[in-house]
């Protein structure tokens, strides 16, 4: 989809190194091409001298907006045109107790682009951004590109994107140009299979609030609530986070646990004041001997348990006297040994 790309507005800002510089900035839709986001400054004169150049500088970012960005009727496509030398980003410095530094240059130069960027766009990109600039550089000097998208992305944090992390696709090119240098930063929005941002959140399937999956196993993970309260209640489990009374003195509280009744000891204490016990059974006696056990369940006691553990009672074998026998019943004598 070919996105055409027309001069929405020229913003002018005042800095520590020079005159005035010019900024050429567009925040479009494909849907509606004419409209602008920033303030619309008259400076047709210089816009007449460089029409050419930005027609082609507009061409090429039509092109790489048509290849890269995601497309849809509801994208927004940034364009920002820059004039003045790239500014490449430097190393950071060491102090003599080893603590890291910024060169001041470096935080003033980038507090130079984040004015201009959010006065070309006041609002952020929700999720994955698209980024591609093209740097027309005055002289022959080695400069890294890297370095030069270091120093774009470092810019826009807080203003294009909440953090630089969401740029999925970085793309940068250096031109020469002695008369004309200038910068060209395009922006939009990508889609890529590892989300960032907006893009990154979910929506909990108990409560549908956004939430952002674990940091680390965005890609793995089958994280379906946003926290352990949702996942209990989607399971069936009471809401815990949900306040109750206290049934006796009324006073609404949250339960630690799902047996928990009264919002304090003190509560739980004093509701037993007053209260009638409960009428307790007399205790059983054993089945086989008749004696009184410690419980009302029934059955045999210990000792009866002990003898005959089946249940059946054994036999008790009585021992006969001497005296008891009977002539009929005592064994026979022998006379003819004696």
């Amino acid at each position: 989809m070919t996105v055409p790309l027309d001069l929405a507005s020229a913003v002018t800002a005042d800095t520590d190194t020079g005159p005035a510089t010019t900024v050429a900035a567009e925040d479009t839709k494909p849907g509606n091409c004419g409209a602008t986001a920033g303030p619309v400054l008259a400076w047709k004169s210089l816009l007449d001298d460089r029409r050419e150049e930005l027609k082609a500088d507009r061409e090429w970012a039509s092109n790489i907006y048509r290849l890269f960005a995601r497309g849809g009727d509801d994208e927004v496509m940034r364009y920002l045109v820059l004039p003045g030398d790239p500014w490449s980003k430097s190393r950071p410095r060491f102090t003599k107790r080893g603590k890291s530094y910024q060169p001041r240059d470096d935080r003033e130069a980038e507090q130079r682009l984040r004015d201009f960027l959010s006065l070309s766009a006041p609002t952020a990109f929700p999720g994955n951004v698209m980024l591609a600039c093209r740097f027309y550089r005055s002289s022959y000097q080695r400069v890294d590109t890297d370095n030069l998208l270091k120093h774009v992305c470092d810019s826009a944090n807080g203003v294009w994107w909440a953090d630089d992390s969401q740029v999925t696709f970085a793309l940068g090119e250096i031109q020469h140009d002695r008369e004309h240098p200038r910068t060209i930063i395009l922006a939009g929005n990508h889609e890529s299979t590892l989300p960032r941002g907006d893009d990154l959140h979910r929506s909990c399937e108990q409560c549908g609030k956004q939430f952002r999956p674990a940091p680390g196993r965005e890609r793995m993970s089958t994280q379906r609530y946003c926290s352990r309260v949702c996942a209990r209640v989607a399971a069936g489990f009471p809401d815990l986070s949900a306040h109750v009374p206290c049934p006796h003195c009324g006073k609404d509280f949250r339960r630690k646990t799902s047996e928990q009744k009264f919002c304090s000891w003190d509560c739980a204490r004093a509701s037993l004041v007053g209260r009638k016990k409960p009428r307790t059974a007399r205790p059983s006696r054993c089945t086989q001997c008749g004696t009184t056990l410690t419980h009302n369940r029934g059955g045999r006691c210990r000792e009866c348990w002990r003898s005959s553990p089946k249940g059946q009672p054994e036999p008790v074998q009585a021992e006969l006297e001497i005296s008891d026998l009977s002539p009929a019943t005592s064994p026979a004598r022998d006379h003819t040994k004696e």
